[in-house]
């Protein structure tokens, strides 16, 4: 404990319109010392923690607040072996944690609009989400209709996400007709919600997960497994008898405002894409890869030609980019010639979702990958901070 108007002084008042120091919201009785305790004990039990939430409205990034340790000591002082509490404290004070939300007296509700963000953490009942039914099995805009449903429950390893954006693929086209197999036979869910590719924020973890916080923000790859067999321990995971893809075999896919997922699909959001550019190539992305380095030893060298079909599709692209990195003499002029987008070629909004699937059904659609806009309310926001200023939240 600490008593913060004799320690620390250093730390002075925010400059109009900024956020203020952790300092400064303890002198102003925002937060209390026993917050500044816990998220010191949350971190030195754990430096893996990117993030800690103070009294539902500030979090604290970890990850600044350990380099600017390094800057003002050129490494992390250690003690024993861990991160020296009082080093960290003083870093932890000067720190400007982001404002989550405006206020905490704001009520929470059990249904929110589409792009309206929940107070952080907190987990309303019902969700909006793009349905597919059995009855209703056919094209896209019939497939699949906006539905409130319930918000998904998670177990011990998964993680619900606030989805800011998602990607379009091919199994979205299968899952709503039906073709070449229904979903339904797969999960037994009474509705099947599409999408296996996603960015967003963290907003639930079950009690076994440890690497990651509510406010993360992430993306999502679509692989699933049980994790109980030798495949998944030690071998390949993607011929583990219970392999499946999420959003196409499981339920819960990113076209709804929530996701659920097992916490081993998160992976962390790269800061310097849109939300849209992170959502989109994850699947594709994961698939080239394996195609050419995933069945060694045939895999490819450098020297190797490589043969591209189709190489502006969302495969294709990155199969021309992973084999161009690879060294292999492959047909890299398309992407020197700026004539492919690598990543991100179109996007739609969240009530455009059956269209984009069916252009993707007709082939009609650009090269590279298609991605949709969830609680994300426009192209271009790259931050959860942009998305707050537009719903109101702050």
């Amino acid at each position: 404990m600490f008593m913060k108007n004799n320690i620390y002084p250093l730390a002075g008042s925010a400059a109009a319109g900024s956020t203020p120091s952790v300092l400064d919201l303890l002198r102003q009785n925002s937060i209390l010392d026993a917050d500044i305790d816990a998220a010191i004990d949350a971190y030195v039990a754990n430096p893996a923690t990117r993030s800690y939430v103070l009294q539902s409205s500030y979090c604290i990034d970890f990850d600044e607040v350990v380099a600017a340790m390094r800057s003002a000591a050129r490494s992390v002082p250690l003690v024993a072996g861990q991160v020296d509490r009082q080093a960290l404290m003083c870093a932890l004070l000067l720190h400007r944690p982001r404002l989550i939300r405006a206020s905490a007296s704001v009520a929470p509700k059990d249904l929110y609009e589409i792009g309206e963000i929940p107070p952080l953490g907190h987990v309303p009942s019902r969700m909006y989400a793009w349905a597919i039914r059995r009855e209703r099995h056919g094209p896209p805009e019939d497939s699949m209709q906006v539905e409130v449903v319930p918000t998904w429950t998670i177990g011990d390893d998964e993680v619900l996400v606030l989805v800011m954006a998602a990607g379009v693929n091919y199994n979205g086209v299968w899952a709503g007709l039906g073709e070449p197999i229904s979903p339904f036979d797969v999960h037994k869910a009474p509705f099947h919600v599409a999408g296996s590719d996603a960015s967003g924020i963290v907003w639930a973890v079950g009690a076994k997960v440890k690497r990651w916080k509510v406010g993360d923000e992430v993306i999502v790859h679509c692989n699933q497994d049980d994790g109980d067999d030798e495949e998944c321990n030690g071998g390949d995971p993607m011929v583990s008898p219970s392999q499946r893809i999420w959003g196409y075999e499981t339920p819960d896919g990113s076209f709804g405002q929530f996701c659920r997922v097992q916490s081993r699909q998160l992976m962390r959001r790269p800061q310097h894409l849109t939300w849209e550019e992170s959502a989109c190539y994850t699947l594709t992305l994961a698939t080239a890869y394996r195609m050419l380095f995933g069945h060694a030893p045939h895999t490819v060298r450098p020297g190797q030609n490589v043969l591209i079909w189709g190489a502006s599709g969302g495969l294709g692209v990155f199969g021309v980019q992973l084999a161009h990195l690879k060294q292999a003499a492959a047909a890299n002029q398309f992407v020197i010639d700026r004539r492919v987008d690598p990543c991100m070629s179109e996007l739609f909004p969240w009530d455009k979702i059956p269209h984009a699937h069916t252009k993707m059904w007709r082939n009609q659609h650009a090269p590279g990958n298609m991605a949709v806009l969830v609680n994300a309310q426009k192209a271009g926001l790259r931050t959860f901070d942009d998305v707050l200023e537009l719903s109101g939240s702050r």
